[in-house]
């Protein structure tokens, strides 16, 4: 499935989901749509079921979307070849999908992917402006090292990544089997390389083309922190509810600062 009207323009939000966070998805995505610029959004689907349910529920907001079915094949493939973490039962298929997008989407020069459990309170659309011609990947540094790799340094968040898709497209085919590679080698050691699926994976392969950003873009934990002020979140443009608390829950955290927009 695929909505091609307008799709000229160089840059895009993507988002991933099965059936189980379809509507979050949705909800990212709207927020992007109500707080900035009216961006093309990406979406990868486990089925054909779970992007038209995307698609319908974005129908309001004109968007201009460009929904994918992962194939069978592709699915099988990754299913074969990942780790499931007992403790993180949170990290479904959906979750190993970012590794298409560059494949999925290389009519773009730039895709911004979103985690579903994030909201965009404020425009994201200079973030598109700080990717130069020689940068790869852009996110935000890890700011809970719980789930950092020992062979990384300097850990990043996959949970909002800017992809330079064109640049990111030359080495593609290399990077995607070591990532391969890392995951098979993830399975026999039981998380010795990643015990976060495919963040601390991306993180080996692409250690030194990931740029940092402002944690602005990705200010993280707000599932998991207790800590959290007003004067943070207003100096935030993404908010990432990564943690086990999710503000939807009955024991979530920091709900107050969560909005559904669906």
């Amino acid at each position: 499935m695929t909505l091609t009207d307008g799709l000229n323009s160089k840059n895009a939000i993507c988002l991933i989901a099965d059936e189980a966070v379809v509507k979050l998805a949705a909800n990212a995505a709207i927020s992007v749509l109500t707080n900035s610029h009216k961006l093309p959004i990406c979406f990868i689907g486990t089925s054909v079921a779970v992007c038209n349910q995307f698609t319908q529920l974005l129908s309001k907001y004109n968007a201009v979307i460009d929904a994918r079915v992962v194939s069978e094949e592709e699915k099988t493939f990754l299913l074969k070849n990942i780790w499931v973490n007992p403790r993180r039962k949170d990290l479904t298929l959906g979750t190993y999908l970012r590794l298409y997008i560059p494949k999925y989407f290389c009519n773009y020069d730039h895709v911004l992917y979103l985690d579903t459990d994030v909201i965009c309170i404020k425009p994201i659309i200079e973030l598109f402006n700080t990717l130069q011609s020689t940068n790869y990947i852009l996110a935000a540094s890890r700011q809970n090292p719980k789930y950092h790799p020992n062979t990384i340094t300097h850990f990043f968040n996959a949970g909002v990544m800017a992809f330079n898709v064109q640049n990111v497209l030359k080495t593609y085919q290399e990077d995607f089997a070591q990532c391969i590679t890392l995951m098979k080698e993830n399975i026999k050691t039981q998380g010795a390389i990643s015990l976060s699926a495919d963040q601390g994976i991306i993180n080996c392969v692409y250690e030194n083309r990931i740029f940092e950003i402002s944690n602005k873009y990705n200010t993280q934990d707000l599932a998991w922190r207790k800590d959290v002020i007003d004067a943070e979140v207003q100096k935030a443009s993404i908010l990432h509810f990564c943690g086990r608390h999710k503000p939807w829950l009955k024991d979530g955290r920091n709900k107050k600062y969560w909005k559904w927009y669906i």
